[in-house]
């Protein structure tokens, strides 16, 4: 495995472990899941009563992230922009992302929007 892989999988499992102890009931939102290295780890550590929403605004990601993890039940896959999540107010428990926040044009709104969707002292977990 190169150094950038595992890099990678390393924060996934930290971001799992950390949502996972946050977030023992509700949902937990993942943004711009790309592959699904993150959903992969987090629906390994969350409770399987969690509800885990995985999003993606490239629709070709999504798509190979539901062929990667096939075999896993469970996950909620949803095309989204993090700059304007389609998602109630106050409704997750946790917001996870990797790698994705950097690529987000105007990262203020984006924050406006995991933190409108967040309940009260929610979790967002996120690595750039």
């Amino acid at each position: 495995m190169t150094a950038s892989r595992w890099t990678c999988r390393a924060l996934a499992i930290y971001l799992a472990h950390r949502a996972a102890a946050d977030c023992a009931r509700g949902s937990v939102l993942e943004m711009a899941c790309g592959t699904g290295i993150v959903t992969r780890q987090l629906r390994a550590h969350l409770e399987p009563t969690v509800a885990l929403i995985a999003t993606d605004i490239n629709p070709g990601m999504l798509d190979y992230a539901q062929k990667q993890l096939k075999n896993l039940k469970g996950i909620d896959w949803q095309k989204a922009d993090i700059s304007d999540l389609p998602f109630l107010d106050v409704s997750c428990n946790a917001a996870v992302c990797q790698f994705g926040l950097m690529f987000v044009p105007d990262k203020g709104r984006a924050f406006r929007e995991m933190r409108r969707v967040l309940i009260p002292d929610g979790l967002l977990a996120f690595s750039v």
